[in-house]
């Protein structure tokens, strides 16, 4: 597709993609993945409104109640970003049919100062020692990750998660808010080489361009990085914390800089520029998805550059998109005593995923914002896990547990191994070690990009 044909369907609101990528023979998938914790409501009594088991989904993705009561949504493994868009757009949809909370929102913030979200997930074997390298890109990356929040009713910024982000590396994801969470090393995989590179700095997004740009740019510059071409940004990452902050409240492109960067280019756009251009030389032609990626990518920028940037991004990234209908309703409703509560409570409907209370029906029928995946797309991947990927036995054994007359279950909270159990499990938990009793089959899967279809019968003989 080229990049004429590929923007006047976007123009046109019509998906990009109406079918998903066909695997190439014999290449390895590019594995990622995201976890997404949904906001829920509260109890008439002020309590969590939370209604969630910790369950394995027929497309190989978990729900489970995370430990600080948010509804959290995983993926499973994707082996490319249409794939990873149609699964999060799938799992929002399976959270609301499901109930697991009366209310519940795909955002990263509220009002109290807590802040969740979504974390992004890459299987990689570029070396860990030159992950910093990415620090830069990423807290550039900002300005088209952002979901966008009013702090108050004078602020709006463009990151809902900034202003928890207080350095590069952590070993701890609940005790501090770095940008990469690869110390804590969960035990997802075990390839000789690989390791996975998990990122906290992304908010919840609503529009899939957003999540399909953002996650796909992230994909090339890993892929950069393991080809040792990323463009080498000197950044002194003690400036992290007041780089990601500074830049998520303005909202003027020209003031979009990074103090920490040592030496060359400080202006955001001028990074993300260097990026892009270095994407397009050494990886334009790798596949037709990453070629589209890197055409939007383009357009961004350049419409970025313009000083009507609002108008011309308010279909596509999920902050200006926000801003879009925010600000008009702010100047209709600013002189109203209740103004800061009314805001609040539109900024909150945003990301609401019930179609009857949240404004997101609304604006898709205002603003029409820019489609990756088909209708068809999202409902084939509720039920359905890719064929290529280690989603793929997991998912399957779900369907092969409903389908059987007797009661057997995929234990949830396993990533790296495949435990079947006949009987009930306890689903308020996320892991539990199961009874030794009940386990009826077992496998350990330690690569996520095989699919590991060999089990298939081995496991219907089981059942």
């Amino acid at each position: 597709m080229n990049k004429k044909d590929l923007l006047e369907k976007l123009e046109r609101g019509e998906p990009v993609f109406t079918s998903f990528p066909t695997p190439i023979p014999g290449v390895l998938p590019r594995v990622c993945g995201m976890e997404c914790e949904f906001g829920v409501g509260n109890t008439p009594d002020g309590r969590l409104d939370i209604h969630c088991p910790s369950v394995v989904l027929p497309n190989g993705g978990q729900f489970y109640p995370d430990q600080q009561k948010q509804v959290e949504f995983c993926t499973g493994e994707c082996p490319d970003v249409v794939w990873l868009v149609a699964e999060h757009e799938a799992g929002k949809r399976e959270a609301v049919e499901r109930q697991l909370s009366p209310r519940l929102f795909n955002n990263s913030r509220d009002w109290l100062g807590s802040c969740f979200g979504t974390h992004e997930n890459v299987c990689t074997n570029a070396s860990e020692q030159y992950w910093h390298l990415l620090v830069p890109l990423l807290l550039a990356r900002v300005v088209i990750n952002g979901a966008g929040f009013y702090f108050d009713d004078k602020n709006f910024h463009i990151s809902q998660r900034a202003g928890s982000i207080t350095e590069a590396f952590a070993d701890r994801a609940h005790e501090e808010k770095p940008i990469f969470l690869n110390r804590s090393h969960e035990p997802l995989a075990n390839i000789d080489g690989y390791s996975r590179l998990h990122l906290s700095v992304s908010d919840g997004k609503c529009n899939e361009s957003a999540l399909f740009l953002s996650f796909g740019i992230l994909l090339l510059a890993v892929k950069l990085l393991e080809r040792k071409v990323l463009p080498y940004v000197a950044y002194d990452s003690t400036r992290v914390h007041s780089d990601i902050t500074r830049l998520s409240e303005t909202l003027t492109p020209d003031d979009w800089y990074l103090s920490g960067v040592m030496k060359g280019k400080r202006g955001v756009l001028e990074l993300l520029w260097l990026y892009h251009d270095a994407m397009r030389v050494h990886l334009k032609g790798m596949d037709e998805v990453s070629d589209i990626v890197l055409d939007l990518f383009q357009d961004t920028l350049e419409r970025f550059s313009s000083p009507n940037f609002i108008f011309l991004l308010r279909r596509r990234i999920d902050w200006i998109q926000k801003y879009w209908i925010l600000d008009k309703f702010w100047k209709k409703f600013n002189s109203e005593p209740n103004r800061r509560e009314l805001l609040r409570s539109n900024d909150l409907a945003y990301h609401d995923l019930y179609p009857e209370t949240g404004l997101w029906s609304t604006i898709q029928q205002v603003l029409q914002p820019e489609k990756i995946v088909s209708e068809e797309m999202i409902r084939y991947a509720q039920v359905n896990p890719p064929p290529n990927v280690r989603s793929f036995i997991r998912g399957t054994c779900v369907q092969l547990c409903w389908q059987s007359p007797r009661a057997f279950q995929v234990i949830p909270g396993e990533w790296n191994r495949l435990t079947i159990i006949q009987g009930a499990y306890p689903v308020s938990r996320y892991y539990t070690t199961p009874n030794k009793d009940d386990i009826v089959a077992q496998f350990e899967l330690p690569d996520p990009r095989l699919n590991y279809a060999n089990l298939v019968e081995e496991v219907r003989r089981v059942l």
